[in-house]
């Protein structure tokens, strides 16, 4: 994949202080009501789950460990964007509100892994963000967060994926964004954060990209990886991270 030929390339190691350093980093979502029936939590979309309590707590818990983090790196510019299912836009919205940002944009190439095991119908097409009006989801799961929801090329090409195949295919999937990324940032003249809230699999994805080490195990809810780049120069920042939720986290590594 061209993703592994420009990691050969990156030469040397970014200067964290310098003005075009960016820093990319893929945050894994708060725990699932469908993976915690116990909790009780009311949906009516089976495949678009929200958090669970506990889920939103983590989503804050991370809002508020990036918000320190911000504090610190003094970054010119925050992006925040999402996958279209609830509980990414959930996670999101929490890390927004707590870092003070306006507005979470949805991008449908951070999707989840549409495999048919998991799903027996094309989640893309259910998920509430293409079928409730955006007052009712800002009110009811995002507390009042503002987003933008236009990406309608990004739906067109990831509802085709349908049924996707095994974990592998939708890791690859990811490699092409990683790529994107590098490209976009690579000649920033300004120190840039942009932040993804997203799926165990795709972070898996993300971190394999740069890593080049595949784990078997899935990292918790709301662990994040990342990675720091200055021109062609990239190194990993953030593996899989969970230190921040440490706490709180009561999920299982075994939990999609």
């Amino acid at each position: 994949m061209e993703i592994f030929k420009r990691v050969q390339k990156s030469q040397g190691v970014p200067d964290p202080t310098g003005k075009g350093t960016c820093q990319v980093i893929f945050i894994r979502h708060g725990e699932r009501a469908d993976l915690a029936p116990e909790k009780g939590v009311a949906y009516d979309v089976k495949n678009d789950p929200p958090l669970t309590d506990l889920g939103i707590k983590q989503a804050q818990h991370t809002g508020q460990w990036l918000r320190n983090y911000i504090m610190e790196q003094k970054f010119d510019e925050i992006v925040i964007e999402c996958s279209p299912f609830i509980r990414t836009m959930q996670t999101a919205s929490h890390i927004a509100q707590s870092i003070k940002h306006p507005c979470v944009t949805v991008k449908y190439q951070y999707s989840e892994w549409l495999y048919p095991i998991f799903y027996h119908t094309n989640p893309i097409l259910e998920l509430y963000v293409r079928n409730r009006p955006a007052e009712e989801i800002q009110k009811t799961f995002l507390n009042g967060q503002q987003f933008t929801h236009n990406d309608e090329e990004g739906f067109n090409k990831t509802a085709q994926i349908y049924p996707e195949g095994d974990l592998f295919t939708n890791i690859e999937r990811i490699f092409p964004t990683c790529q994107q990324l590098l490209n976009q940032y690579e000649n920033s003249g300004k120190r840039v954060l942009h932040l993804v809230a997203t799926h165990a699999a795709t972070v898996k994805g993300f971190t394999q990209a740069f890593s080049g080490k595949f784990r078997k195990e899935w990292c918790h809810f709301c662990a994040f990886s990342g990675i720091e780049i200055e021109g062609k120069k990239w190194r990993l920042i953030f593996d899989e991270d969970d230190r921040h939720i440490k706490g709180i986290n009561l999920d299982e590594r075994a939990k999609l």
